[in-house]
């Protein structure tokens, strides 16, 4: 998911396993749920001062979790 997300100055932006996790069974529960919207709950459930989940990485993980491009 992270190298997958690399900018084109070769920068990577780290991500949580467990906010990974997060995502995949967020979708897992509800099939239909879209992309922005997983961004959206993720990002909510956050602690404060935790990296934000960026749009990048949830186009990766429903990519590789879930053969769903967009």
């Amino acid at each position: 998911v992270i190298l997958a997300t690399q900018n084109i100055f070769g920068s990577l932006k780290v991500v949580d396993p467990e906010t990974i996790l997060q995502v995949v069974e967020l979708r897992a529960a509800d099939p239909a749920l879209s992309q922005a919207d997983a961004l959206a709950q993720v990002n909510g459930e956050l602690p404060e001062g935790t990296e934000p989940l960026h749009k990048k990485h949830v186009q990766a993980i429903y990519a590789l979790y879930f053969n769903q491009y967009e």
